[in-house]
């Protein structure tokens, strides 16, 4: 028991992703660049937002005119799924390890009324946002083996729940067993 909970430990000190506080965010430069090209990779499991789903990328390069720039820095996205990504795909339509192309514009996080979101998403390491860019998906199967296979087996979990219980239910299960 002593061995398991070391290695569990360990692994959520590999989970952890620290952010890098000795360098300035680089997505801030294209704050004020109109329209831009992004491509990353989905960094983690991508969260339903009413008909919109909220994906953490992990940046790997922007092109604003004909400047390609590569560069490493995170960046939260709401979107919503193309025509072409719903012909090729079920649901959930962006993934763990997808290796997305995004067209739009990056700005600061919104403040809101009683709540910092900006210095909330500063901690995660988040200080840009595009809301609801052209999306298209260049490669699947992009991040981590590991938590592709963690993803999809929660995917699995969260289906085998909604078929068998019915709703409320099936969302708090989700929540609790899942979550």
């Amino acid at each position: 028991l002593p061995a398991l909970l070391l290695l569990v430990l360990i692994l959520g000190m590999l989970r952890v992703e620290v952010p890098r506080r000795d360098r300035a965010p680089e997505l801030l430069q294209f704050h004020s660049a109109g329209t831009v090209e992004v491509q990353g990779v989905v960094s983690r499991s991508p969260e339903a937002a009413g008909a919109a789903t909220r994906i953490r990328l992990r940046v790997d390069g922007v092109r604003s005119g004909e400047r390609w720039t590569p560069l490493s820095d995170a960046l939260l996205v709401t979107v919503r799924e193309s025509p072409e990504l719903v012909r090729i795909r079920d649901r959930p339509f962006f993934r763990y390890g997808d290796r997305l192309s995004l067209t739009g514009a990056l700005k600061a996080p919104s403040e809101l009324d009683d709540f910092d979101y900006p210095a909330y998403l500063a901690r995660q390491g988040i200080h840009s946002v595009m809301d609801f860019p052209q999306a298209t998906l260049l490669e699947p199967d992009q991040g981590s083996a590991f938590y592709r296979w963690l993803d999809a087996s929660r995917r699995r979990l969260a289906e085998s729940l909604a078929q068998v219980v019915p709703e409320p239910q099936a969302s708090l299960g989700q929540a609790l067993v899942i979550g």
